[in-house]
């Protein structure tokens, strides 16, 4: 992974902007992608890098998660690490983006936006050593100068303002071709939260194939709703995967509370017909090991969402990026990815 993130890299020749999460790299890990960004910036490419913004978890502080939102959003259970020692590595200009209470959640690189050349590495990997090696993930990379310019808008959003809530505010982009076979275009939340969450409930409606899912959790309510209903369909073939541990505790709390129990009827309902998977991860707290089942991606017929958003209302409030792609040849390989994690991962 680090020498896939470093060949991006090395096709820069001008900018390179650079939205993380997480980071924290070991020694091997490090050392390539911190001689990729210093050969870059040896010929001349501006180096740019923005991350989230840790904020202490007390329960008298407004930013503390409830127990709703630790499981509804695993990374507010599992809280960002940037290794700031790996940083000074980088030796590039670098910002923290204040979510409060939100968070800056991407995970993306974008080389030379504004040239022919433009390229977007994105997806939902952090860049860590458990998330390269550890966790399910699906990480994309389109070479489209109008894609990169749209996704340089986003960070040039959140590099001035700094400010997850201030992001995204601009109209969703238009559709672009890519090669002969695909087109795309990318949402970005908070601002288009309720495109995109509009845009994947109108695909799973719309699906009359197949529909593939996967996400550590589901439990934004119109995604719900719509997967639910979708899995009565007749002649819809349905396959997905979640994190069982995470999607366990979800559960239980839905059972707890009677203005959820739908959304416990709805997940019943939803596992009960066509091919689900569950992964069985280490509970946050038990170890050093994180290894989430961290993918989240949509297949509806020839139609594929993939991006750093987890299916949660409070995914909704962060700032993520999600690409919409039309075209049968990668919704054939992410269906396929994700039929094979529901083998894998089988209940």
């Amino acid at each position: 992974m680090a020498r896939l993130l470093a060949a991006h890299a090395a096709r820069a020749r001008h900018s390179l902007d650079l939205a993380i999460y997480d980071l924290k790299l070991d020694d091997a890990s490090g050392r390539l992608i911190c001689a990729a960004v210093d050969r870059a910036r040896a010929r001349g490419v501006a180096v740019r890098l923005i991350f989230n913004q840790e904020h202490p978890r007390t329960r008298t502080r407004a930013v503390a998660a409830t127990p709703e939102e630790e499981l509804a959003f695993p990374e507010l259970a599992f809280p960002a690490f940037v290794d700031r020692g790996l940083l000074r590595r980088l030796q590039v200009p670098s910002r923290a983006i204040h979510g409060v209470p939100a968070l800056m959640h991407h995970k993306y690189a974008v080389a030379d936006a504004g040239r022919p050349e433009a390229a977007v590495w994105t997806g939902s990997a952090n860049w860590t050593e458990h998330a390269w090696s550890r966790e399910e993930n699906v990480i994309v990379r389109v070479a489209s100068d109008r894609l990169a310019a749209a996704y340089r808008e986003n960070f040039e959003e959140l590099w001035e303002t700094r400010s997850v809530r201030r992001s995204g505010l601009r109209p969703p982009s238009p559709w672009v071709a890519v090669g002969p076979e695909h087109r795309v275009r990318p949402f970005f939340t908070p601002g288009q939260a309720g495109d995109l969450v509009r845009e994947i409930v109108r695909l799973v409606e719309a699906a009359r194939r197949r529909v593939r899912f996967c996400s550590p959790i589901v439990t934004s309510p119109p995604v719900l709703a719509a997967l639910a209903t979708a899995a009565g369909r007749p002649g819809l073939d349905l396959c997905g995967c979640v994190d069982a541990t995470l999607m366990a505790g979800m559960v239980a709390r839905w059972a707890c509370a009677p203005s959820s129990r739908w959304k416990l009827e709805a997940w019943e309902a939803l596992r009960g017909r066509g091919r689900w998977g569950g992964k069985r991860s280490l509970p946050y707290g038990t170890g050093a090991v994180r290894d989430v089942m961290h993918a989240k991606c949509l297949v509806a017929d020839d139609t594929v969402l993939v991006g750093s958003y987890n299916f949660s209302r409070a995914g909704e409030r962060n700032a993520e990026n999600v690409l919409e792609i039309e075209g049968r040849p990668l919704a054939d390989r992410v269906a396929g990815f994700v039929e094979r994690l529901s083998r894998r991962y089988g209940t």
